[in-house]
């Protein structure tokens, strides 16, 4: 529930008709005072005394909490002690939150340990006087600290941003460092290592893939040679048939070798393009880079061409094929013609066969080529970009100098501060 406010008692103190002590009544009408709950605040008119006129003495009750006279502006805190000395307590402890020090008057000395904060002021005869001159050091000291406090305070995010731009730029050049390539042939190798095995997987399938391919080819060439030489008629359509191939055959065979060279040197070339535009895009992670990746990428593997053909030579010879008919001579003719197909295919194997162990060292070797021409491109496009980095982070440095400028006077403002207030401190008692 919310507690009522204090209703405000404003009350005179009534000097008595009797007879007394005035200070005796004094005294005693101050302890009822201070003795009620409901009194916040007793002020006193002092007709004359040994205080200047412009010192104001604000007493704090036992009981009162020190942060009032933080409201109130209080400038300096006397303590006055009796008989038992002076004695650190918890509402002397928050006054000095408030105020640069305490000064105990009326004590002969301070507890060994005391807080260097709280200086012995000596009698009240003699303090009076100074009051004016001790309050103002105190007022100034303490509005020095509060100065010092803000010029530390400035001075100290000025510091915040200027050396997180030191560290930004920092980074950004680190950044753009760390992209750099020591050397081509090193990266290039240890690249390399990464795609070859699979290279050689993708060889293998390759080769397999050529030889059905030619081996299909030349079947379905000896299929045809086969139906032409059964549709011979006569012997001499015969002879000319066996004629026409062990001629137009080398040209045929020659033909699918090539087409499926051409097969496997496309894939392959296609297989080195895919593997150069990953390492380049490995290469390039991080950068900023927009242009193009080069195609200007072929593998090249030479074959030994295919020369040979249907070989089927003098085919019914006329002093043997007298005493032999079509049938066996066409017959005779077939089997020589299977028997050359099997041997132009092992011939076409071994063709194929002699060029797998190129194979992966052309592929790598081409992508070793165009990629040492992608990190040399790289290393300009990088050095463009620190120059061009550099440049920014000169030009963003400039915009900082006003900050530094300001911040080193608040430095030096500070420092011209503290010694002034050690100055003024050091006359005090």
């Amino acid at each position: 529930m919310p507690v009522p406010a204090r209703r405000p008692i404003a009350r005179a103190l009534e000097r008595s008709k009797r007879v007394v002590d005035p200070r005796r009544q004094l005294v005693d009408t101050l302890r009822a005072c201070f003795a009620d709950d409901a009194v916040e605040r007793l002020f006193v008119d002092v007709r004359g005394g040994p205080l200047p006129a412009e010192i104001v003495v604000i007493e704090l009750p036992s009981r009162a909490n020190a942060m009032a006279l933080d409201a109130a502006g209080a400038d300096a805190c006397l303590v006055a002690c009796g008989e038992h000395g002076f004695a650190m307590t918890a509402q002397l402890e928050a006054m000095l939150t408030i105020v640069p020090h305490l000064f105990v008057v009326g004590a002969a000395a301070l507890p060994a340990g005391c807080e260097p904060r709280v200086r012995l002021f000596g009698s009240f005869t003699a303090a009076a006087p100074e009051l004016t001159r001790l309050a103002m050091i105190e007022r100034a000291l303490a509005v020095g600290r509060r100065a010092i406090a803000v010029l530390a305070s400035a001075r100290a995010a000025l510091d915040g941003v200027i050396d997180g731009a030191e560290s930004g730029f920092r980074a950004r050049i680190e950044r753009l460092e760390a992209l750099h390539i020591p050397g081509a042939d090193d990266y290039t190798t240890a690249a390399l290592a990464r795609i070859r095995q699979t290279v050689v997987e993708h060889t293998h399938r390759l080769i397999r893939r050529a030889l059905d391919q030619l081996d299909r080819a030349i079947e379905r060439s000896g299929a045809e040679w086969s139906a032409r030489l059964r549709e011979a008629t006569s012997i001499d359509e015969l002879r000319t048939a066996a004629a026409q191939l062990d001629e137009e055959s080398p040209a045929a065979l020659q033909a699918a070798q090539a087409h499926a060279y051409r097969a496997l040197v496309d894939d392959l070339t296609e297989h080195a393009h895919a593997h150069y535009r990953e390492l380049v895009s490995q290469l390039r992670q991080g950068t900023a880079r927009t242009d193009a990746v080069p195609s200007s990428l072929t593998v090249e593997i030479p074959i030994d061409e295919m020369t040979s053909g249907t070989n089927l030579g003098a085919v019914a010879p006329r002093l043997t094929s007298l005493f032999r008919s079509l049938d066996a001579l066409r017959s005779e003719a077939l089997a020589q013609l299977e028997q050359r197909i099997a041997k132009l295919r092992q011939r076409a194997s071994a063709n194929v066969f002699d060029i797998e162990p190129r194979l992966e060292p052309a592929v790598t070797g081409a992508v070793a080529i165009a990629l040492q021409a992608e990190v040399v491109r790289h290393g300009t496009w990088l050095e463009a970009e620190l120059a061009r980095e550099r440049a920014a982070i000169d030009a963003e440095r400039a915009r900082l100098a006003g900050l530094a400028i300001v911040r080193d006077a608040a430095s030096a403002d500070k420092g011209k501060l503290v010694d002034a207030l050690d100055a003024l401190a050091a006359e005090l008692p």
